[in-house]
C-alpha cells in the first residue's frame, strides 16, 4: 500500500523574513539576518552576534494578555502555523477534525530563559513562568490557538527537532490516524541558549560561515511549519501540492554526546535509509540542504557523507547551509531548512551558503557560495544532527515529478509484538516484584523532607527513588558521568532488552529507541540555571549544558546499550508514555530497517520543580493521606513520583525467527486533543468527555475490537478533580453494559509524569499473563462505580486491556494491549 503525503502549505517567521515570501526574497538576493545582541550585555564576551527576529511584534498578532502569557517560542510558532494553514487554504473547521494533527519540534523552548526559582518559597509568579516553560506546553498553546483536535505531539531531538517533527508527521499520515498534519518547529532566542553554546566554545565571533574557513555557530530563532496532507484528501479538495514528502531516515551514532561521528557514519545511515525508503537513488537528488552548523566536526563529517553517496565526489549535487542566512534556530532549524529547499524547488533557484570566503580543508563540494543560482530542483534532501548523536534526514520531490509514485510504502503486514519489559521504580526494580507489590496494599509515597532544600514546605510527600546502584542492576553498563535521569533510563532500557533476549541478538543498526519524558533532566537543568546565575555567561562551565539537553538521554542509551537505529525523543504531558508506546509501535511497523525498538520513559524530581508545583497549589498538602483523595469532590493534589520503565517492541517475524517470547501487542490506539489546556495561574483545564470518548472509539476501530472484548480498564487519575472526573466517567460510558473492572495505579505509585503510562501497560500485560488484577488505592470509595477494583482480583482470565489518560495539556490517549495467543 502506497500512502502519499503532500506539502500543501508553508509558513515561516525567521530573521530573514516575517513570512514565506519575505524569506524567499532574502534567500534569492542574499539578505542575511545577523544582528548585534542588545538585550543583554556582551561586553566581556568573545561573541556579539545572533540572528533574532527583530521585526517581530507580538502585539500585532495577539491580545495584550496573551502576549504576556505566551512564551516567545509559542508566539513564533503560532504565527508561522497560521500562515501555513492560510497558504494551504485550510479552514478552521477542518482543524477541529480528530484526524487533523499537530507535531512540533522544540529544542530549548520556554526553558531557554525559565526564571530561576530560589529555594525560598513564596514566588508564585516565578513558579508560573517555570511551569509554563515546558516544551510540550508550547505545542499545547499552538494547538489551542489553532483549534486542533487530533493528535498533538512534541519532538525534542535538540537541533534535529524540526526534521524529526516532519518525520513524525509523515508517520501519522502513513498510519491513517491523520489525513492532515501541521508539522514544523520553533525556538525563541534567549540568554540561556546563547550561554549554553558559548560555554562549549562553539560560537563564531563573526556571522557563521558553514564549510568556510571561519568556524563556529551563530545562535538564531524562528519558526517554520508545513501542512502535510494525504493524497486522497488533497485531491478531494482539488488543491495542488507544492511537493511530496517521500520518506525520512533516522539513526543514533552511539559514539559521543556532543560530537558527531568523525566519518559521519550515523548520518550516512539516516540518509541512505531515507533514500531507500523513498525508492530513489542519490543520483536523483538535485540539491542537498545540509545541517551545516559551521563547526569543524559537523561540516567535515557532512561533507564526507554527501560525497560518499556517489562513485565520484564531483557527481554530488550542490549543497548549502541555510544557517548562513538565519543562524542556528534550534528546534526550528530542520523545518526552516526544509522550507528553504521547498522555496528553491518552487521558484527554480539553488539557495546559497553565505559569508563564504574559501573552502575549509576537508570541505570540497559545491556549496553555492554567496550567490543563489538558477536551478531546477525535482528532488532534494534535508538533514539534521543533534546532541546525543541523533541524526535525521527527509527527502521531498516535486508534486508532479516523474518518480512521485515511488517510495512511502507502509507494509500493513509488519506486525509488532511486545517482547521485553522493565521497571525502575520506587516500588521495585523488576517486573515480577512490581506486580506483586501492586497486588498488596503497598505505596511508595513517602515524606520527602530530607531530599529537598527547605524542610518547612507546606507539601512534603512524593514517591522518591531509593538508593540507586546502576552497576548492581546492570553490571555491563558504563553509567559513569551520566545524569541521574540518564542512569534511570539506561538501566530501564538494558533490563528490558535483557528480558526480551535481544541483547547482542541483532546488529545495533537494527534496534531503535524512543525516549519519552515530561520535563526532561530537571536536576541538570537546575544546576545549569544556578551556575549561569552565579557565574554569568563568561564564567559558565562547559559541563553544565550537555546533560540538560533532552536528546542526550537517547544518546546515552544508544551509547550504553549499543542502539544505532532510529532515534526519537517525545516530550509530553502526564501519561505521555502511552503516546510514546503508540508512536513507537508506528515507527517500528513502518520501518523496513528495524527488528526492534525500545520505548523508554524516565522521570525525576528536582527541588526547584517540587517547589514550583507546590507554590502553584498542585501538590498534596503536608500530611495528606495516601489512602484517599482520588476521584474526590475537591482536589487533594498530586503526589509526584520518580522512576523509569521500558518496553521492547519487536517485529513479529523477527521474534518468531529467533524463537522469542511475546507478552502481547498494541492492538490499537486513539489520540485526540480538546479545547483549552491546564492553566498554572487561574482557570484550570476541564478535561473533555467528548474528546476522550472519541479517542476510545478510534482505539476500538483501530484495534477491530468492541467494548465487550475488554477484560480490564486502566484509568490515570492524579488527584486533581478537573482531570480525574473525565477518565472514569468516559470509561463507564464507552464500555456500557459490558463494563469491565476498572483500576489505576496512582494510589500505589503516585504520578510519574511520563512513566505512569508504561507502568499501567506493564501491569496490564502481567495481569493478562497471571489473571491477577491490582486494586486501585487512594480513592474516595463512596464515589466509585461498582466496577471499580477495590480489592485484588485473581484468576481473572482476560485477553484485552484498555488504558485511558486525559492529561493537563488537553491530550487524550486511549490504547489497547492484547495478550499473545
Amino acid at each position: 500500500m502506497t500512502v502519499a503525503a503532500y506539502i500543501t502549505g508553508m509558513g515561516a517567521v525567521s530573521p530573514i523574513g516575517l513570512n514565506i515570501e519575505e524569506m524567499a526574497g532574502s534567500l534569492k538576493h542574499g539578505n542575511t539576518g545577523f544582528n548585534v545582541v542588545e538585550e543583554f550585555s556582551t561586553e566581556d564576551l568573545k561573541v556579539r552576534y545572533a540572528c533574532q527576529v527583530l521585526a517581530f511584534k507580538p502585539e500585532q498578532h495577539f491580545p495584550r494578555e496573551k502576549v504576556s502569557q505566551l512564551d516567545r517560542t509559542a508566539q513564533l510558532a503560532i504565527v508561522a502555523a497560521r500562515e501555513a494553514i492560510s497558504d494551504a487554504g485550510i479552514h478552521r473547521d477542518d482543524l477541529s477534525s480528530y484526524h487533523t494533527g499537530l507535531v512540533m519540534g522544540v529544542c530549548a523552548g520556554g526553558k531557554g530563559d525559565a526564571t530561576h526559582i530560589k529555594s525560598k518559597p513564596g514566588s508564585a509568579p516565578a513558579s508560573v513562568a517555570f511551569y509554563n516553560s515546558a516544551h510540550h506546553l508550547q505545542t499545547a498553546a499552538v494547538a489551542e490557538d489553532l483549534g486542533v483536535r487530533g493528535p498533538t505531539l512534541t519532538l525534542s531531538t535538540a537541533c534535529a527537532s524540526g526534521t524529526s517533527a516532519i518525520a513524525a508527521g509523515l508517520t501519522l499520515i502513513r498510519s491513517g490516524q491523520c489525513d492532515l498534519v501541521i508539522c514544523g518547529g520553533s525556538d525563541g532566542f534567549s540568554r540561556g541558549t546563547f550561554a549554553a553554546f558559548y560555554s562549549l566554545d562553539a560560537m563564531s565571533p563573526r556571522p557563521t560561515s558553514p564549510f568556510s574557513v571561519d568556524m563556529g555557530i551563530t545562535v538564531g530563532e524562528g519558526a517554520g511549519f508545513v501542512i502535510l496532507e494525504s493524497g486522497e484528501r488533497m485531491r478531494g479538495r482539488q488543491r495542488p501540492g507544492y511537493a511530496r514528502l517521500l520518506a525520512f531516515g533516522s539513526s543514533c551514532d552511539a559514539y559521543h554526546i556532543t560530537a558527531p561521528h568523525p566519518t559521519g557514519e550515523g548520518l550516512s545511515r539516516a540518509v541512505k535509509s531515507a533514500l531507500a525508503d523513498a525508492g530513489i537513488s542519490a543520483s536523483d537528488l538535485d540539491y542537498i540542504n545540509a545541517h551545516g552548523t559551521g563547526t569543524k566536526d559537523n561540516d567535515i563529517s557532512e561533507t564526507i557523507v554527501f560525497g560518499g553517496l556517489y562513485p565520484v565526489k564531483s557527481d554530488c549535487p550542490p549543497v548549502s547551509s541555510s544557517k548562513s542566512f538565519f543562524g542556528h534556530t534550534m528546534g526550528a532549524a530542520g523545518a526552516l531548512e526544509f522550507i528553504t529547499g521547498l522555496l528553491g524547488q518552487r521558484d527554480g533557484f539553488l539557495p546559497p551558503t553565505m559569508n563564504f570566503k574559501q573552502p575549509r580543508p576537508g570541505c570540497d563540494l559545491d556549496y553555492v557560495p554567496n550567490v543563489s543560482r538558477p536551478g531546477q530542483i525535482n528532488c532534494f534532501l534535508s538533514t539534521g544532527a543533534a546532541f546525543g548523536g541523533v541524526n535525521a534526514a527527509v527527502v521531498a520531490c516535486s508534486a508532479d515529478w516523474w518518480g512521485a509514485d515511488a517510495g512511502s510504502v507502509c507494509d500493513a503486514n509488519r506486525e509488532v509484538t511486545i517482547s521485553g519489559l522493565s521497571v525502575v521504580s520506587p516500588l521495585a526494580f523488576d517486573v515480577t516484584s512490581f506486580h506483586q507489590h501492586l497486588m498488596a496494599p503497598d505505596t511508595c509515597v513517602v515524606v520527602a523532607d530530607g531530599r529537598f532544600q527547605d524542610r518547612q514546605l507546606a507539601w512534603d510527600q512524593a514517591a522518591l527513588m531509593p538508593v540507586f546502584n546502576a552497576r548492581k542492576l546492570t553490571p555491563r553498563l558504563n553509567t559513569r558521568r551520566m545524569s541521574t535521569l540518564a542512569k534511570y533510563a539506561c538501566v530501564a532500557a538494558q533490563l528490558a532488552m535483557d528480558d526480551a533476549g535481544i541483547t547482542g541478538r541483532y546488529r545495533p543498526e537494527r534496534i531503535g529507541v524512543l525516549v519519552v519524558m515530561c520535563r526532561g533532566p530537571l536536576q541538570a537543568t537546575q544546576a545549569f540555571n544556578e551556575a549561569l546565575e552565579q557565574n554569568g555567561i563568561s564564567g559558565l562551565g562547559a559541563k553544565y549544558f550537555p546533560p540538560m539537553a533532552v536528546s542526550t538521554i537517547s544518546g546515552e542509551i544508544g551509547k550504553a546499550c549499543q542502539i544505532k537505529g532510529d532515534c526519537h525523543t517525545l516530550v509530553g504531558g502526564w501519561g505521555s508514555g502511552l503516546q510514546g508506546l503508540a508512536m513507537g509501535n508506528e515507527f517500528l511497523r513502518q520501518s523496513p530497517n528495524l527488528d526492534a525498538l525500545v520505548v523508554v520513559t524516565a522521570d525525576e524530581i528536582s527541588d526547584q520543580y517540587f517547589q514550583a508545583l507546590g507554590e502553584l497549589g498542585l501538590l498534596a498538602p503536608r500530611g495528606s493521606s495516601t489512602a484517599s483523595g482520588l476521584y474526590a469532590e475537591a482536589s487533594r493534589g498530586v503526589f509526584l513520583a520518580e522512576g523509569a520503565a521500558a518496553v521492547v517492541l519487536e517485529k513479529e517475524r523477527s521474534l518468531v525467527s529467533r524463537g522469542g517470547r511475546s507478552y502481547g501487542r498494541v492492538a490499537g490506539y486513539g489520540m485526540t486533543s480538546c479545547e483549552g489546556m491546564f492553566s498554572a495561574e487561574t482557570d484550570r483545564h476541564q478535561g473533555s468527555h467528548e474528546a476522550m470518548e472519541a479517542a476510545i472509539n478510534h482505539c476500538f476501530i483501530n484495534a477491530n475490537l468492541s467494548a465487550g472484548d475488554i477484560g480490564v480498564a486502566y484509568d490515570h487519575p492524579v488527584g486533581l478533580v478537573e482531570l480525574d472526573s473525565v477518565g472514569m466517567e468516559v470509561i463507564q460510558k464507552c464500555l456500557g453494559r459490558n463494563l469491565a473492572p476498572i483500576t489505576n495505579l496512582a494510589g500505589a505509585l503516585g504520578l510519574a509524569e511520563s512513566s505512569s503510562g508504561l507502568y499501567s501497560t506493564i501491569s496490564a500485560l502481567k495481569s493478562m499473563q497471571t489473571g491477577a488484577i491490582p486494586p486501585l488505592r487512594g480513592a474516595e470509595k463512596t464515589r466509585l462505580p461498582e466496577a471499580a477494583v477495590t480489592a485484588p482480583l485473581t484468576a481473572r482470565e482476560h485477553h484485552h486491556s484498555l488504558l485511558v489518560c486525559s492529561n493537563e495539556c488537553g491530550q487524550n490517549i486511549s490504547l489497547i494491549v492484547s495478550k499473545s495467543p
